[in-house]
């Protein structure tokens, strides 16, 4: 970051050099700190989701799980990442990582 400074966030307010933040000031912040959400995201992606691991989305009607055979970076602004997942039956899908639960492989998979 081009200037670091201790800031304490609390209920209601932004605090930095004794003083409270303006709405300005927090908002360059925010666009400071969104390069450094997607790199801690993508870190805990590949720790929670390495490739091979089977997952589901809660949010499909499909109960079949997907194996993460890669993964796609989100933008600045995004909600996040996705996985590239392939189904059992050979296509590959992308699911949002906010949606994927890991699950254990389906029988006669590893």
């Amino acid at each position: 970051m081009e200037d670091q400074r201790d800031v304490i966030l609390t209920t209601d307010a932004v605090l930095a050099d004794g003083r409270e933040l303006t709405g300005d000031e927090i908002g360059e912040l925010m666009k400071q700190l969104e390069p450094l959400r997607l790199e801690t995201l993508w870190r805990e992606v590949h720790r929670h989701y390495p490739l091979g691991t089977w997952v589901t989305a809660v949010n499909s009607k499909r109960e079949t799980p997907d194996q993460v055979v890669g993964y796609q970076r989100g933008r600045p602004g995004s909600p996040g990442h996705m996985l590239k997942v392939r189904t059992q039956r050979g296509d590959e899908l992308r699911v949002p990582v906010a949606e994927a639960h890991v699950v254990p492989p389906p029988r006669g998979r590893t």
